[in-house]
C-alpha cells in the first residue's frame, strides 16, 4: 500500500565496524587489539562517520533513525556521551541498544548499525 506523501522515508543502514579502507578481508582495523578509552572512542567517531555517510547517501539523518543497536563488550563510559549520543541529537529519544557482545565480525570490538521505520513490533 503507498504510503502517505508526509509518511518518513523508511531506511537500514547496515552494520559498520571499526574497518579502516578496503575490502572487508584486507581493511586495516582502527586500533587494532586495542580497547582503551581513547581506542574506543577512536573506534567509535569512525564508525559514526561511516553511519553518517551512509544515512546522508540515503538522503536521512539522525532525526529519522528510531533504533540504534551497538554491539561491543568493551565498557562504554568513554564512547557514550561525546562520541555517540552527542552526535546522534534526536535518534537519542528512541534509545541505543547495546548488545553486550562480541561483533559479529571477531577481529572487531565496536560495531553500530540503525534504522528508522514507521512501525517497529517486537515479539
Amino acid at each position: 500500500m503507498p504510503a502517505e506523501e508526509d509518511t518518513p522515508d523508511t531506511f537500514v543502514v547496515a552494520g559498520a565496524g571499526e574497518l579502516g579502507p578496503g575490502s572487508l578481508l584486507e581493511a586495516p582495523v582502527i586500533r587494532a587489539d586495542e580497547t582503551s578509552p581513547e581506542a574506543l572512542q577512536e573506534k567509535a567517531q569512525h564508525v559514526m562517520r561511516i553511519m553518517e555517510r551512509r544515512l546522508h547517501g540515503l538522503g536521512v539523518d539522525w532525526s529519522g533513525v528510531t533504533a540504534t543497536e551497538v554491539y561491543t563488550r568493551q565498557p562504554m563510559d568513554a564512547v557514550f556521551g561525546p562520541c555517540l549520543l552527542d552526535r546522534m541529537g534526536g535518534a537519542t529519544h528512541h534509545g541505543l541498544r547495546w548488545h553486550h557482545s562480541r561483533p559479529p565480525i571477531d577481529v572487531l570490538e565496536f560495531e553500530m548499525d540503525c534504522r528508522g521505520v514507521r512501525t517497529e513490533f517486537v515479539l
